[in-house]
């Protein structure tokens, strides 16, 4: 039983011709468009630079968060206990 999803993806060409495109075939066109897309991974590299500087930010501002937090919850009252209520 085939699928559409076992087909490779077909192009028209002109009206009436269709072309199957295989897995090796769009690779390769993949391949040809980063090279001559002018890929720079100099850009790519600053981008995931920028974001694990951004990673230690957010690192940093959870656990001032969690700090804050435990000292707040310090201050508070002890929880009654609800088996002493006097219902």
């Amino acid at each position: 039983m085939s699928t559409e999803i076992d087909k490779p993806p077909k192009v028209r060409l002109v009206r009436g011709q269709e072309v199957s495109l295989g897995c090796g075939t769009l690779i390769l066109i993949a391949m040809i468009v980063i090279f001559f897309g002018g890929y720079s991974g100099k850009g790519l590299e600053g981008q995931i630079r920028g974001l694990q500087l951004q990673i230690v930010e957010l690192q940093k501002a959870v656990e001032a968060n969690t700090e804050e937090i435990r000292q707040l919850r310090s201050r508070l009252p002890a929880p009654k206990d609800p088996s002493s209520r006097g219902d």
